[in-house]
């Protein structure tokens, strides 16, 4: 019967032997420091790199826009207010809420400018 990996060792050698804490060699030594993230979490081995899942947000984000004010203000109008308020975040050291920050600049500002006024030519 094999073990699982990391798992203790019962000593079998007679009745009334207790079990041994010794760990498994072919698995992780649960007393060894752990690699720490700069956030001080312990990583994820599936976790995704945080540039990304940031990326896929923000995409997200200007979808959710383009959806909500494309026919309003134009792709172009929706998508440079998009833009401005994500590049208005280059540097910040925490990037956790960019997203959601970003959205709620972009709704701010098409909602302070108003909706466009229809052109001559769109008028007639």
């Amino acid at each position: 019967m094999e073990q699982e990996p990391g798992a203790a060792r019962l000593d079998t050698r007679g009745p009334g032997t207790q079990q041994l804490d010794v760990p498994d060699p072919d698995g992780p030594d649960p007393g060894a420091p752990q690699e720490r993230q700069q956030d001080g979490g312990v990583p994820d081995a599936g976790a995704q790199d945080p540039a990304v899942q940031e990326d896929e947000a923000l995409q997200a984000v200007g979808v959710r826009l383009h959806g909500r004010f494309d026919d309003a203000y134009g792709a172009d109008a929706v998508e440079r207010a998009v833009q401005t308020a994500r590049h208005g975040f280059d540097g910040s050291p925490i990037r956790s809420f960019i997203p959601i920050l970003v959205e709620r600049q972009v709704i701010d500002r098409l909602r302070a400018a108003g909706a466009p006024r229809p052109t001559d030519a769109a008028a007639g």
